[in-house]
């Protein structure tokens, strides 16, 4: 049977968002959780600076992988990470114009080889002309990313909090009479 490695969404279970966001999913039950959409598969030597010897790598890579938290590492980070943390999808255009200076791989901006060619319907599903003519990314695959600026945005919540409720709980508390 074959399986699909998937990384979590942020509805997942806390185990999956805090420490491992691994789902070996059977096929046949990723391909019907895909409500009638489309699916193709890209071959990993399609992709920019992969080869055979790389490949191999992955399925080592693969048969004693350990899980990270979702919120430290999304689907592009996992991807990435398992070839050997090479850069396989451009940044989103959307973060980047919002200009925080994060990098958010996007799963549809495949970093495809300029010689990939596919047959005719997939060639029209990935939009495969443009994606192949996608400049290389300027950032590492592990560069500051969305999830990195969440971790961050919750420690600082939490360090604000904490101090906020103990006085809060402290005002609250009846005192005695004396």
């Amino acid at each position: 049977m074959v399986e699909v490695l998937s990384s979590n969404s942020f509805f997942g279970t806390p185990r999956e968002n805090f420490v491992s966001g691994l789902n070996w999913t059977p096929l046949e039950t990723f391909k019907a959780r895909d409500h009638a959409g489309w699916d193709v598969t890209i071959p990993s030597a399609d992709f920019r600076k992969i080869d055979q010897n790389i490949i191999g790598e992955v399925i080592e890579f693969l048969n004693r992988i350990e899980g990270r938290p979702f919120f430290g590492e999304d689907c592009t980070g996992l991807v990435e990470r398992a070839f050997g943390k090479r850069r396989l999808f451009a940044d989103s255009p959307t973060a980047s114009l919002i200009g925080f200076g994060m990098r958010v791989g996007d799963p549809a901006l495949m970093l495809l080889r300029t010689d990939a060619k596919f047959d005719p319907e997939t060639e029209e599903l990935i939009r495969a002309d443009l994606l192949r003519a996608l400049p290389d990314p300027k950032a590492d695959w592990d560069d500051p990313n969305g999830r990195l600026w969440i971790k961050r945005a919750l420690l600082a919540l939490a360090i604000v909090a904490l101090p906020i409720a103990l006085k809060s709980l402290f005002r609250r508390r009846p005192r005695g009479s004396g």
